[in-house]
């Protein structure tokens, strides 16, 4: 499962590439370079700058058959 946070983060700016990080739970997410990514045991996924004061939080769910974002949305 991979997690698409840049979506909900559009004010971050970063010249660096952004750092992939694959959890152990069996997800990968991109963010930028320092911030850090921490999954809660009821699926909660929180993405955080150094200082913690940006954030986005992710609540991923499963689809009962694989779908995109868009055909998603269109359900």
């Amino acid at each position: 499962m991979r997690i698409v946070v840049f979506l909900l983060m559009p004010l971050v700016s970063c010249a660096q590439p952004w750092t992939r990080h694959n959890d152990p739970l069996g997800f990968t997410v991109d963010h930028p370079p320092g911030w850090r990514v921490t999954a809660d045991p009821g699926g909660l996924v929180r993405v955080a700058s150094p200082d913690g004061a940006a954030f986005a939080l992710v609540q991923p769910f499963l689809l009962a058959k694989p779908a995109t974002a868009r055909a998603w949305l269109s359900l």
